[in-house]
């Protein structure tokens, strides 16, 4: 994370793993943790289980096109 950008984060954290895949491809993981600045933690644990389901949508949507 960027500390000299201008943002609402307290702190970002992520990782990758990657996996082989049968056919010659291979499996992306990525995770990541997110902390706001002033927004106290129940709040945050609430958007983020929220949002983890809005975000695997998106990406199966966009995987389905092809």
């Amino acid at each position: 994370m960027d500390k000299s950008f201008n943002n609402d984060l307290a702190d970002l954290q992520g990782f990758w793993k990657l996996y082989p895949y049968p056919g010659g491809r291979t499996l992306v993981q990525y995770g990541s943790n997110v902390s706001i600045k002033n927004v106290p933690d129940w709040i945050e644990n609430m958007f983020k289980k929220k949002g983890v389901e809005k975000s695997l949508n998106c990406v199966k949507k966009y995987v389905n096109t092809g």
